[in-house]
C-alpha cells in the first residue's frame, strides 16, 4: 500500500512468474522471497520486482508453505509435501531435516528455529546442531498448528486454524 495514498499496487504477479504465492520473506538486504507452493520454488524479487528463481525441485523444494530467515542469512522453507525443513544459505546451498507435515517456520533471536509440524499437532524446536524437542503439543492445548511467528522478546504465535485460536507461548 502507498502510504502517501493508502492505495495498493501490484508488486508482482502472474506477469512476473508468480502462479501460487503462498509465504514470503524479507532478507537483510531488503529482498522479498516468495513460496511459489504449485510451482515447487521460491522466487526472490529485488526492490525493483525483478524475479528470479532462487530454489527449486533442484533444491528439494516441493510444495513451499513456509519462509523465514535467521541471522546469518540462511533461509528455512517448510516444505509441505517433501515433508522436510530445507535450510538454504545464502548461495541457495541447502541442508535437509525430515518431518511429517511442516507448514511454517520461524527463527528468535538466539538462531533457533520452530516448526508448525501440521499432521503431527506439534510445533517443535529445534537448536543447533538441529537438534528436535516437542515445543507445544495437544497438553498445551494446541491441534492443527499452522502458522507461526516470533515477536521481539521471542514470545512464540502459533496460528491453530480448526480451533479458530492464537496461542501465545
Amino acid at each position: 500500500t502507498d502510504p502517501g495514498t493508502g492505495q495498493s499496487q501490484l508488486f508482482a504477479g502472474p506477469a512476473s512468474g508468480l502462479f501460487s504465492p503462498l509465504a514470503g520473506a524479507y532478507d537483510a538486504a531488503g529482498n522479498l522471497y516468495v513460496a511459489d507452493v504449485l510451482q515447487s520454488r521460491i522466487d526472490r524479487f529485488d526492490s525493483a520486482g525483478r524475479r528470479t528463481t532462487f530454489a527449486d525441485l533442484s533444491d528439494g523444494i516441493v510444495a513451499p508453505t513456509g519462509l523465514a530467515f535467521d541471522a546469518s542469512g540462511n533461509l528455512y522453507v517448510a516444505n509441505y509435501l517433501g515433508k522436510t525443513v530445507v535450510r538454504l544459505d545464502v548461495a541457495g546451498n541447502g541442508a535437509v531435516d525430515g518431518l511429517t507435515s511442516p507448514f511454517d517456520v520461524a527463527v528468535d533471536s538466539a538462531g533457533n528455529f520452530f516448526v508448525a509440524d501440521l499432521d503431527s499437532h506439534q510445533v517443535l524446536k529445534f537448536t543447533a546442531p538441529h537438534t528436535a524437542n516437542v515445543f507445544a503439543d495437544a497438553g498445551d492445548g494446541l491441534f492443527t498448528p499452522i502458522g507461526l511467528a516470533i515477536d521481539t522478546t521471542d514470545n512464540v504465535y502459533v496460528s491453530d486454524v480448526l480451533t479458530s485460536r492464537v496461542l501465545k507461548f
